[in-house]
């Protein structure tokens, strides 16, 4: 479900970064096209005023063009200066020609008549003026040569010179005539284009805002329509996360969010006792069926006394109650009286065709400082000692023991981070007081205030590990490291195993091949314990049928406590019993201590096992256990766990 909700928030946020994306590539593209249409207006004006000049330029090379002529005609000039001028009219007839080609490949004047006027004209009145000031020249230099002559007559060379003179202005008449109507005509035509140009600019403008306009307005139709789909899926996401999803009742995020503002409410935790066992006999569609019929039963039992019920986790449920005339008192007798009967209704679960009985164990606490913690606290305690129910109480219940377990947690991880879980041996000697071996003992090895070694036994940190999980950390660092003792000094060492650490399949796996490289296997002997948590003894049996190839031997630890079975000896075919210690410590004062132990030991005899009595603390204990027929000891009577090994050839019999 986290998943899905993660996965539709992220695709709708998606959606929303598109939408944005998509607006702005619209308005850029937007910008950018009515940019280039407005380059194109300003190009074509640019244009329409370079083509202009070019024409007011004709107009000004014509007008030089006569002026050559004149030149001739009015400044008696010699013939080479004559010759000069037609040079000099020659280049004005190619700088002519070359602005009327440019002319012809004018697209912004081709639409204008006087244009075409203009290019039909130039080229032959430009050709006949050049040819007509050839002439010109030719009549003119006739003229001067007839003027050297006094009696010579000019008549006829006048008449020529001013009959081409006279054709010549005709022909720039004509020419001037076209420039200035064709001018005057683009005059008005870019006053036209400029007007039209502005309006297409204009409506160019009104055809942006409004796909701009329009574009937003789709955004923020989408973005609307995009936020509303957010909103409703949030809604629905804090709606699941406040419901739990199996009972439909409130979950512990909304119980934190109600209690947060009562002052001093009242809690209630419960729980059902042996949940776990129902899951592995019945089912986990069983349990949901238990959870669900025990949630009705529990939702109208709320109803009817005025209070608010929670599923708090698994098979937990939490009553609460903000105190308005409501006493922790009352509170409690109210949710006892439903402890009580719950026990005696039956709730039918229809896919095992049965009706179940339950119990359940509670917490409660009206403490103003974590309610709800110290209940669960109390919880924890009326399971631990098997109570219907328990009340915060401030003694039992201490803070203290959290700053303790805190305290211990991080002296573990420290533990763990320098290496320092190491192992003691304790001998075991026999009836001389000669070590035949030792057993390897797990402790943390730290320094105190003072700078001295210290060595913590397991009881301040193991039960602690294995809440961490870190046990088989713990018991790795130390079976390896008594490995490398059992290596270097050569003694025999038991070593102490859990069912955790037998099922642990990688340990097993590290430990055969550790054993076999190092050559040690004959020395090692496994201490396995029994206890309660042990739920496949085939499973020890394989584990040490992987071993004995190896000569490991096996040791049945603390035979005799309360778990012990006489089958299991059997099955595991032991190398030794290792006696329970509440029975050996009373055995030279206890006889019921001392019945068992005979026969432990005349079992022992008969399977050929050898039998090892620990806590002996006492001469007395130490002869009474050997006129038993005990060969083996272990015990503060000879000595205590030490860092290192004792020879095997130091008698450890007090003198």
């Amino acid at each position: 479900m986290q998943y899905l909700a993660n996965k539709l928030v992220v695709r709708y946020l998606l959606l929303l970064c598109a939408t944005f994306v998509f607006f702005f590539v619209v308005i850029f593209s937007l910008q950018a096209y009515v940019r280039s249409l407005e380059n194109a207006i300003n190009k074509t004006e640019a244009e329409f005023e370079r083509r202009t000049e070019q024409i007011n330029t004709v107009y000004a090379l014509a007008q030089r063009f006569q002026i050559k002529i004149h030149t001739i005609v009015y400044t008696g000039q010699t013939a080479q200066l004559r010759q000069k001028t037609l040079q000099e009219v020659e280049a004005l007839t190619d700088a002519i020609f070359t602005l009327h080609t440019a002319l012809s490949l004018a697209k912004c004047l081709e639409n204008i008549p006087q244009t075409h006027q203009l290019l039909d004209v130039l080229p032959p009145l430009i050709l006949e003026a050049e040819t007509l000031s050839h002439a010109l020249s030719e009549a003119v230099g006739e003229r001067n040569a007839l003027l050297e002559n006094p009696s010579a007559k000019l008549t006829g060379v006048a008449a020529q010179i001013h009959a081409i003179n006279r054709d010549i202005y005709l022909k720039f008449d004509t020419l001037y005539g076209t420039i200035e109507a064709l001018l005057e005509v683009a005059k008005k035509e870019k006053t036209l284009l400029g007007l039209k140009n502005k309006e297409t600019k204009a409506h160019y403008l009104r055809v942006e805002i409004t796909l701009v306009l329009l574009s937003l307005a789709i955004l923020i139709a989408l973005t609307v329509l995009i936020l509303k789909q957010l909103i409703g899926l949030f809604k629905r996401l804090e709606s699941q996360l406040k419901i739990d999803p199996l009972t439909k009742l409130p979950n512990r995020f909304a119980l934190f969010e109600e209690s947060a503002q009562c002052p001093v409410p009242l809690f209630a935790i419960t729980n059902v006792d042996g949940f776990r066992t129902i899951n592995e006999l019945y089912g986990t569609e069983a349990g949901n069926e238990v959870l669900l019929q025990l949630s009705y039963y529990l939702r109208n039992f709320a109803k009817d006394h005025h209070l608010k019920l929670y599923r708090t986790s698994g098979d937990e449920f939490a009553f609460y109650h903000c105190q308005n005339g409501f006493t922790l008192e009352s509170f409690t007798a109210t949710i006892t009286a439903l402890l009580e009967a719950i026990k005696d209704h039956p709730f039918p679960i229809e896919c095992i065709g049965e009706s179940l009985k339950l119990s359940m164990s509670c917490g409660i606490s009206g403490h103003p400082k974590n309610p709800l913690g110290k209940a669960d606290m109390a919880m924890h305690r009326a399971k631990a000692n098997h109570l219907a129910y328990a009340v915060y109480d401030e003694e039992k219940d201490s803070s203290k023991v959290l700053e303790e377990n805190r305290y211990w947690i991080g002296q573990i991880q420290k533990g763990i981070q320098s290496n320092a879980f190491e192992p003691v041996f304790q001998p075991i000697v026999d009836v001389s007081g000669y070590p035949v071996k030792h057993e390897a003992l797990m402790r943390l090895k730290t320094l105190s205030d003072e700078g001295v070694v210290e060595h913590i036994p397991p009881l301040c940190f193991l039960a602690l590990s294995h809440k961490m999980k870190a046990y088989h950390v713990l018991s790795k660092m130390t079976i390896l490291k008594s490995f490398e003792v059992v290596k270097n000094s050569g003694v025999d060492v038991s070593i102490n195993l859990c069912y955790q650490d037998i099922v642990n399949g990688s340990l097993e796996e590290e430990l055969l091949a550790t054993i076999e490289a190092m050559g040690i296997g004959p020395r090692i002997t496994f201490e396995i314990m029994e206890t309660e948590e042990i739920q496949n003894y085939a499973a020890i049996k394989e584990f040490m049928e992987a071993f004995r190839p190896l000569g490991v031997k096996l040791a049945i630890d603390d035979f005799g406590s309360g778990f012990s079975n006489f089958s299991h000896i059997a099955l595991l075919k032991p190398d030794f019993i290792k006696i329970d210690g509440s029975l050996i410590k009373n055995i030279d004062i206890d006889a019921s201590c001392e019945a068992l132990v005979k026969a432990i030991i005349t079992l022992a005899r008969e399977l050929d096992i050898r039998v090892i009595a620990e806590f002996v603390h006492s001469r007395a204990v130490f002869e009474k256990s050997k006129s038993l027929g005990v060969t083996l000891f272990q015990g503060y009577y000879f000595s205590p766990p030490r860092a290192k090994i004792v020879s095997n050839a130091t008698s450890l019999m007090p003198q």
